[in-house]
């Protein structure tokens, strides 16, 4: 009973975090939004550094914990508890797709943000980032993903796959 308690507070805590990097995202968000209807050009853009800001946080924390989550697939961890595997790899293979959702939404937002502000080398550098991020950590295990992943058909046009191609050539546009 005393290790049920326990497991459960662990749980709490990690959703906390997982959490509190979301909420970092949508702080980001608001932040950005709101800036958009300031008149007053200092205040519009320290509020647009706070948006970038909690979103490259949001970014890098979430980048953490998906990495994290991988390494928990990869070595099996979840063997390690008996009776309990299939909810284990479930609960770690939501918290990667929802790792995944965020810090690919964050990017995009932080990309647009440098765009409107015709920042389009930090633009193409963020761009950059993202495409380091799919291969560094998405690509080489798209096909482990794709075999925990249930809402993945396996196939090369599967979820995983999908988003191993997500790669962007930001050579040009650092060009440009």
């Amino acid at each position: 009973n005393q290790l049920v308690l326990i497991d459960g507070s662990v749980r709490e805590v990690l959703q906390g975090q997982q959490n509190d990097r979301i909420g970092l995202y949508f702080s980001g968000l608001s932040l950005f939004l709101e800036s958009r209807n300031i008149s007053d050009a200092g205040l519009r853009n320290a509020l647009q550094a706070q948006a970038l800001r909690a979103l490259a946080e949001s970014t890098f924390q979430l980048k953490l914990t998906l990495e994290s989550d991988i390494k928990y697939l990869e070595q099996k961890e979840y063997d390690k508890v008996k009776g309990k595997r299939k909810d284990l790899i479930a609960e770690h293979m939501n918290n990667i797709n929802k790792s995944f959702a965020f810090i690919h939404q964050a990017t995009m937002l932080r990309a647009g943000i440098y765009c409107n502000l015709g920042e389009l080398s930090s633009m193409a550098s963020v761009l950059e980032e993202y495409s380091h991020f799919i291969d560094t950590d998405i690509s080489p295990n798209a096909l482990l993903l794709s075999q925990y992943d249930v809402n993945d058909d396996g196939t090369e046009t599967g979820l995983w796959a999908s988003r191993s191609e997500l790669k962007l050539d930001t050579a040009e546009l650092s060009k440009a």
